[in-house]
């Protein structure tokens, strides 16, 4: 199975945010997936916060496609007089304090043309690479991660021109669970939950994961009605009702 992944985000771009895309590269072809991570080129992108040891980090089996960029930061630095990374935020074009007339400028041109956000200059080159990599060998899936927000424009474009089904998920709008998939803040929440409940027993074997996993699960499941013929049942393998 082929998984298109189209982030902005990934090294040398440092961060929290790289977090996500950059541990999807690594354990999706766990499961399977061959991943193809479609990024911008350094050259062209607006990082708040590289860092280039984290190339380090990248999968060696994972292809990485990366694209030129329209880049607004740098036209507003020419604007300004400033450097481009002296202006860059990971929400928008930063304003300073009692801006002038060309700062105010900026900031309208920000709210009203650059939607929705300072990074769309990168959805046609992004959207026009997918799509030659589709056609060279095609898809399965593809997953966009934001932010920024304007990726979920090349994702859904690039689902309808391909016949890739389109399944958008909010959590704030929206249903945590579609077609029986979750989203990955549930995901996020379990994991968090879970090892929250491992780090009493301090340097759990990794070996024994699967089945720790399956206790908590018990414990989510029975909450306060556990017994100890429903544990031992557990152990044997079979689920009776609480």
């Amino acid at each position: 199975m082929r998984l298109l992944l189209v982030t902005y985000y990934y090294p040398p771009s440092g961060g929290s945010g790289v977090q996500r895309p950059l541990k999807m590269s690594r354990y999706l072809p766990d499961f399977g997936w061959d991943v193809t991570v479609l990024t911008v080129d350094p050259a062209y992108a607006a990082y708040p916060d590289p860092d280039p040891s984290m190339l380090a980090d990248v999968p060696p089996g994972v292809t990485v496609e990366r694209t030129r960029s329209w880049d607004p930061y740098a036209a507003y630095a020419r604007l300004l007089g400033a450097k481009k990374d002296d202006l860059v935020g990971v929400g928008g074009l930063k304003a300073a304090e009692g801006a002038g007339a060309k700062q105010r400028l900026a900031a309208w041109l920000r709210a009203n043309v650059f939607l929705p956000d300072a990074r769309v200059g990168w959805v046609p080159f992004a959207l026009k690479r997918a799509r030659e990599l589709h056609a060279e060998q095609p898809f399965d899936a593809v997953v966009t991660t934001a932010p920024p927000m304007s990726l979920h424009l090349v994702g859904r474009a690039f689902a309808r021109a391909t016949g890739i089904a389109h399944r958008p998920l909010n959590i704030q709008h929206g249903p945590r669970v579609v077609d029986g998939v979750l989203h990955i803040q549930n995901v996020n929440a379990y994991d968090s939950r879970l090892k929250g409940w491992m780090r009493r027993f301090h340097c759990v074997a990794t070996r024994y994961l699967e089945n720790d996993l399956g206790w908590r699960r018990m414990l989510e499941r029975c909450k306060s009605a556990i017994t100890s013929r429903l544990c031992l049942a557990e152990a044997a393998g079979r689920t009776i009702n609480s």
